[in-house]
């Protein structure tokens, strides 16, 4: 496992919700086997190409993502609306944009694509045995957050 990686994204985790969301979090949890999805909820998903290849996804049920949204914009959504796809797309957005930042300083830069946001249940692919694959969880005041990266190093 690239330890550097793994760091980016957690720090990256923990000044984005510190920043945007007012919420102070850790991560608590690593896993590298076994489901780490969180069935029913939002998914932010960004793809990343270049010296770091693969992918960052951020997953949460809807009463979290009500909880942040609330946090970002001081209102409580009703629904799954354009507002919290938005926002949970953007959460991931600066995530992906701050461990960009963080990894350039080792020379792993990358670029990354525009978020694409499911609801429902997320279904995890194998990319293959070169992809390492790890989630990490924080816990919130406001609930739990899954943050899924699927990468390898690339040219």
């Amino acid at each position: 496992m690239d330890t550097q990686v793994i760091t980016a994204f957690a720090r990256a985790g923990i000044e984005t919700f510190r920043t945007m969301c007012r919420l102070e979090v850790a991560p608590k949890q690593a896993k590298v086997k076994g489901d780490r999805t969180p069935g029913e909820g939002i998914h932010a998903i960004i793809g990343m190409n270049g010296a770091v290849e693969g992918a960052c996804a951020l997953s949460v049920v809807e009463s979290t993502a009500f909880a942040l949204i609330e946090r970002m914009t001081g209102h409580y959504p009703e629904s799954v609306d354009r507002d919290v796809i938005e926002g949970i797309q953007e959460i991931d957005n600066v995530i992906i944009g701050l461990a960009r930042r963080n990894l350039q300083g080792s020379g792993l830069d990358f670029v990354f694509g525009l978020p694409k946001t499911m609801s429902g249940i997320l279904f995890s692919t194998d990319e293959g045995p070169q992809y390492e694959n790890l989630g990490i969880i924080f816990d919130t005041e406001v609930g739990r957050v899954l943050m899924g990266l699927h990468w390898k190093l690339g040219g």
